[in-house]
Formats: C-alpha cells, sequence, structure tokens
C-alpha cells in the first residue's frame, strides 16, 4: 500500500501546486489594458450594438456583422469553426445558468446538431461513441453499457443522464434504461457532457458525470420534415413531425417515430436479441410577454426488447412543464416539473420477473442573480419515486417488499465571484439532500476559472460527491448460476451506506487560431464505501452472498482532444483518453456484482474527418480505438457517411457502420443479467425530405 499512498500524495500535491500556479499567475498579471471584455461579445452580439436587445440570435449576428469599420477594430472576438465547441460556446450544465466554455471550470465536450447529422448515428447511444472520455459499450442489440471515468456496466450508477431537465435515472438499479431512449436525433439541439463531478448542483448520483440531452425550441423547428430508411443493422426506421403556430406568441411540433434493429451476432451463448420501438410526442413554446416563456412537452412510447426467453414489452411516457421569467437583466426564475413513467411486461416464461416498473414526479424552482462581483444560482427541489417489481416463484429476481416509495428533498446554493474583472472567478457551490435511503447528504465544490486572455482558460476544482444506494442494493433476492452447479443466493440490505468520492481536477484550454482548438484535463478521484457483493457463507448448491461497503478505489487520467478545420471544407476532430484505477477489496472479493476493476479501458483514442467535397456532397468518417477489457479484446473500428442534398430539401445519405469487422464483442456484464452478443457489420441508406 506504501507505493499507492505515495502515488496518491504525489498527485495531490501536483493539484496544489497547479492551483496555486493559477492564483499566482492571477495575481501577478497586469490588467487587459485596452482589450475590452469580450468574453461573453459572441453570446450576446446586442451588447455591441447601441442597446439593441432583440433577442434574436440571427439578428445579433447581422447586427455584428453591420458594425461600423471603426468600431469592428476596437472589438476583439474569437471565431470558431462552423459547427465547432470553442472558447465561445455557451454552456448551461456544469452551473445550470448560461456561462461560456471560456469561463467553465469543469471539462465539458458539447456535441451539435451538425455533429449529429454528420455522425450517421441513429441514436443517442451511438452520437455517445464519439464524445471525449466517454466509454460506450453495446452489451446487445437491447443494452449498453455506458460511463465516464470508470466503473462501467450495464446499470451504470454514478452517472447522471437527463433530456431537457428531465432525470432518466432509475433508481431501481440505480442506472438508465438506454433502449428506452428514443429521442428523435433530428430535433436534439445539442448535448452538453460533462466529465467529472456534478453533484453540487444536480445532487446524488452525479459522481463522474453528466450527460445533458437538450431538444430544440419548437420555433425551430417549423414546418415538416420526414426520413426513412433502412439496412441490414438498422433494418427499418422512419420519423416524421410537422411544426406550425399558434397565434403570435406560440410555437408548437408534433413527431412520431419507429425502428426495428437486427439482432446481435451470436458468440456461442445461444442468445437472440431484438429491439423494436415507436414513439410520438410533442412539444408547445409560449411567450405571453417579453419577461415569460412557458414550454410544455411530453413523450409516449413503446418498446419490444429482449434476449432469449427474456422478451418484454415495455411502455413509457413523460410529461413536463417548465415556467421561466426575466425579472430584469440581472435576474430571471424558474419552475419546471415533470411525470415520468415506464412499465416493463415480460413475456410468459421470463426468468427474471412478471412485472417491474417506476413513476417519478419532480417539482425544482430556480433563481439567477447578478449582485456586483457575484453571480448567485440556487434552487429547492421535490421528487418523489414508485418503484415496483412483481415476481413468480422459480424466477431470478425477487424485491421484498415488492415496491419501495421514497421522496428526495433537496437545496442547492452556488456563488461565481468574479476575483479579477473577465479573467478569475471562484465558484463556491454545495447541494444539500434528504432521502428516505441515506436520511442527509450534502456535496460541495470549490471551483476555479482563469483566463490571462482571450484564447487562454485554465482552471481547476475540488469536489465530493454522492452515489445513493439504488433499490436492489437494499430490497432484491436473486438467485442465478454462476457454474460447477453452483448458484448464487444473493440478498439486499438496508444498513448499507451511500458511496462517496473527492474528485480533484484540472485542466487547460487553448484556441490558439479561429480554426484551432484543444482542450486537456486530469483527474484523481477518491472512492470510499463502494458498494459489492461479497459472499458470506455456502449451503450447497448455493453460495450465499450480499450487499456491503466493501472496497475503496483510486481512479486517475487525463483526457485530450482537439478540432482543427485545416480548409473551408476540411474538419478534424480527434481526442485520446488515458484512465487507470488501483481498487483495494480490504481482502473480500466480489461475485458477480458492479464496481469491479477491467470494465473501463485504459486508452480510447477517436480521429474524425468530415469533407464537404462539393456543395452538395458530403463525406464523413470517423475511427475509433478502444482497449481491452477484462472479458472481452481490444478493438479499432470505423464509421462512414456520404450525403448528397439533391435540392427542394430532399437528401439522400448511405451510412456504414462497424466497417473494419465482421462482427465484434464490446462488453460483458459483470453481473451477468445482460448477455453478450456480437456488434455486427451493418450498412443502411436514409431519404429525408424539409420543407
Amino acid at each position: 500500500m506504501a507505493p499507492d499512498c505515495a502515488r496518491r500524495e504525489l498527485l495531490r500535491l501536483t493539484f496544489v501546486v497547479g492551483l496555486w500556479c493559477v492564483a499566482t499567475a492571477a495575481s501577478a498579471a497586469g490588467p487587459y489594458g485596452p482589450e475590452p471584455a469580450p468574453p461573453d461579445a459572441l453570446a450576446s452580439p446586442s451588447d455591441l450594438t447601441d442597446g439593441d436587445e432583440s433577442g434574436d440570435a440571427a439578428g445579433g449576428e447581422d447586427d455584428l456583422l453591420n458594425l461600423d469599420l471603426e468600431r469592428l477594430t476596437q472589438t476583439d472576438v474569437v471565431v470558431t469553426a462552423r459547427g465547432e465547441v470553442g472558447l465561445d460556446t455557451v454552456v448551461s450544465t456544469v452551473s445550470r445558468t448560461d456561462t461560456s466554455v471560456r469561463q467553465t471550470p469543469s471539462a465539458v465536450y458539447v456535441v451539435t446538431q451538425d455533429m449529429i447529422r454528420r455522425s450517421g448515428a441513429r441514436n443517442l447511444m451511438e452520437v455517445l461513441r464519439r464524445v471525449p472520455g466517454v466509454h460506450v459499450a453495446r452489451v446487445n442489440a437491447d443494452t449498453w453499457a455506458i460511463s465516464i471515468r470508470g466503473f462501467n456496466g450495464a446499470y451504470t450508477d454514478k452517472l447522471l443522464v437527463q433530456i431537457d431537465g428531465r432525470a432518466i435515472y432509475t433508481p431501481l438499479f440505480g442506472g438508465v434504461f438506454w433502449e428506452q431512449q428514443l429521442v428523435p436525433l433530428n430535433t436534439v439541439e445539442r448535448i452538453e457532457v460533462v466529465r467529472g463531478p456534478g453533484g453540487s448542483v444536480w445532487g446524488a448520483n452525479a459522481v463522474n458525470g453528466v450527460i445533458n440531452i437538450v431538444t430544440m425550441d419548437s420555433r425551430d423547428t417549423q414546418g415538416a420534415y420526414a426520413e426513412a430508411g433502412g439496412g441490414t443493422e438498422h433494418r427499418s426506421f422512419s420519423y416524421a413531425r410537422v411544426g406550425g403556430r399558434l397565434g403570435n406568441d406560440a410555437t408548437y411540433r408534433v413527431y412520431g417515430n419507429q425502428l426495428d434493429d437486427d439482432p446481435g451476432a451470436n458468440l456461442g451463448g445461444g442468445y437472440t436479441d431484438t429491439r423494436r420501438g415507436e414513439q410520438g410526442g410533442f412539444r408547445l413554446d409560449w411567450r405571453p410577454s417579453g419577461a415569460d416563456t412557458l414550454t410544455v412537452q411530453g413523450d409516449i412510447g413503446a418498446v419490444d426488447i429482449g434476449v432469449g426467453l427474456d422478451s418484454s414489452d415495455v411502455s413509457t411516457g413523460n410529461f413536463l412543464a417548465r415556467w421561466t421569467r426575466q425579472v430584469d437583466c440581472d435576474t430571471d426564475w424558474s419552475l419546471q416539473t415533470y411525470y415520468d413513467h415506464y412499465k416493463i411486461d415480460y413475456d410468459p416464461g421470463s426468468q427474471v420477473a412478471d412485472v417491474m416498473g417506476q413513476n417519478a414526479f419532480d417539482i425544482d424552482l430556480q433563481r439567477h442573480a447578478v449582485r456586483g462581483a457575484h453571480e448567485f444560482v440556487s434552487g429547492v427541489g421535490f421528487r418523489s419515486y414508485e418503484t415496483f417489481v412483481r415476481t413468480q416463484p422459480g424466477q431470478a429476481i425477487d424485491f421484498v417488499p415488492d415496491a419501495a416509495n421514497f421522496d428526495i428533498i433537496n437545496y442547492f446554493v452556488q456563488d461565481t465571484l468574479t476575483l479579477a474583472e473577465d479573467r478569475l472567478f471562484l465558484t463556491l457551490g454545495c447541494k444539500f439532500e434528504h432521502n428516505d435511503f441515506v436520511n442527509f447528504i450534502y456535496q460541495p465544490s470549490v471551483r476555479m476559472a482563469f483566463t490571462p486572455d482571450l484564447r487562454t482558460s485554465l482552471w481547476a476544482s475540488v469536489s465530493r460527491s454522492i452515489r445513493t444506494p439504488s433499490v436492489t442494493n437494499r430490497d432484491v433476492s436473486i438467485v442465478t448460476p454462476i457454474g460447477g452447479g453452483q448458484f448464487l443466493r444473493l440478498t439486499g440490505s438496508r444498513a448499507i451506506a451511500e458511496e462517496q468520492a473527492m474528485t480533484y481536477e484540472i485542466g487547460l484550454r487553448r484556441q490558439p487560431t479561429d480554426r484551432f482548438y484543444w482542450d486537456v484535463a486530469a483527474y484523481f478521484c477518491r472512492y470510499d464505501d463502494l458498494i459489492r457483493t461479497v459472499a458470506v457463507g455456502a449451503t450447497p448448491p448455493f453460495v450465499d452472498a450480499g450487499s456491503f461497503n466493501s472496497a475503496t478505489a483510486d481512479t486517475y487520467g487525463f483526457e485530450l482532444w482537439a478540432t482543427y478545420e485545416s480548409s473551408e471544407w476540411q474538419r478534424w476532430r480527434a481526442s485520446y483518453s488515458f484512465y487507470r484505477e488501483v481498487l483495494d477489496d480490504r481482502g473480500l472479493p466480489a461475485i458477480n456484482t458492479v464496481n469491479v476493476p477491467g470494465v473501463y479501458p485504459r486508452n480510447m483514442a477517436y480521429l474524425e474527418s468530415s469533407t464537404d467535397v462539393t456543395p452538395c456532397l458530403r463525406l464523413d468518417a470517423d475511427l475509433r480505438y478502444v482497449d481491452a477489457l477484462a472479458a472481452v479484446g481490444g478493438y479499432v473500428e470505423m464509421d462512414a457517411r456520404v450525403a448528397w442534398t439533391a435540392g427542394n430539401g430532399m437528401e439522400l445519405a448511405v451510412v456504414g457502420q462497424n466497417l473494419l469487422n465482421s462482427s465484434h464483442a464490446e462488453f460483458v456484464d459483470p453481473v451477468g443479467f445482460a448477455a453478450t452478443t456480437g456488434v455486427q457489420r451493418g450498412v443502411f441508406g436514409v431519404l429525408s425530405w424539409e420543407y
């Protein structure tokens, strides 16, 4: 243990030295001098145009272009390549308010609509393959393992995922049912991915990252759009939407989509998997006044999924309403509430259960105010969960009790203090929660951002985050074969405590030219009280096990990524991620459990090229490398897309996925409930029309 302790102390010392360098550089450097304070200029071009406050983004760009020559020469702006992320890109996930990447003290990446469209991806999971530092692995056609900075699994429990502010994290297993998410990619405005903790503003379970999917305002999807296609792996799919106006102040859209995916390759286990689904939804945006905005949206869907005998029919539905009020230029309020539901009906003969599901209700009030050098964000919220699992004797899973109801009350406050105008920012924040599982928890963070010039941003942070036990950790009873004629008999425990993590981060961003941008972030995280399944005895043919806070772990690594526009018609993106883990099981080896080593790759690399061959012909290709895991080998794969715009809103695209191998395995779930099938080479075509 001595070398591990020495390594931890060295990493912490490096972090402290880096933080000291930030503070020293800020105090030693002089003011900008003749340069103005333009970090917000690109985000709010109206500030440069004699008080024009139309708020329309397109109008703001026109105003910037129409500035007279004298004023333009006095205005220093950083221009980002088309469709790319840069220092002036605005994000909201880190602080729950709009902030430029330049001033954001966290590792963040933004996937834009242009990047989504040109990727050829057909679902959220395929889009996330392109994000630096995110490990995306398909277990089978129904199940995906997605994680950031370690501890991957079919039900990753340290990652918060939300769609328009609606959390899709389920406390039943402590993860996300990715196969249920049928979000139309054509309506996604952007996906903000935060690598690292977000508990100080989002609460429990945002330990290693936050994925925030933001859909478009309905005023940006007016008219009609339709697409249809199919091929070898994505056998058939279609999507249509219509947008319109209701009077002068309201806009809407309605949509419907469907999909039918081909089973994965049989790897010798006798498994065949399926995934079919359809979903419909709407969104209404109403602006009754210049200060108020009301958004109402909802979706209802059905998915047919299954592996072998465990096929199931899933029904989903959600409804969200959000009201925002701009009190003045320095103060705004928002009130959001949503209801979310899913129900899984297993087919007769299922080895898992008869029925399982969840109902969730959430209401959240937030206030944002700027007072002098302080920018405050605070909020209070309430969330209620109802989970249920009904089983029959002989099935693998049982819950005692078979239904759980619990509430979460939370409050958070954050203050971003400007220590040196437009240059040095200190952010202090904490979220306090009370829930029925672990009573009171708190998650503070301290963050600092330093911008010595318009093209450089240096940041550092220290955060404490919490992962609360899932319903499965507390109430489950599972009997599953483990080989050799033996069966694992697992019983949950209500005595387990929350998992805790202390994370230290430091990062540097640089945009030396308008066409080149790079970003690097390094981290060290200490986990305590990790929940694992540990054997407690044996009664042949059963091995008895329970859930305990039985391990600690250290993880560290870094992520480096860059974008480069080599010409007006050629763009490149590249990334590399390194990860290392040291786990101490305290002499209690785990059995069929999460929080195990070898489920997250040590190295990942990605390279993408986007080429506008002609104004009507586009070619995109990407190459990705994923290092070996404990149960599967490493692999290199390639995707490619060719798209031709025919005019009149028509586009024809051909996409090839996983082109380098006929099939390959990507992940074996350590818990054992998600069977592995091979990811196969696939080709499909898609025809789209927009009016």
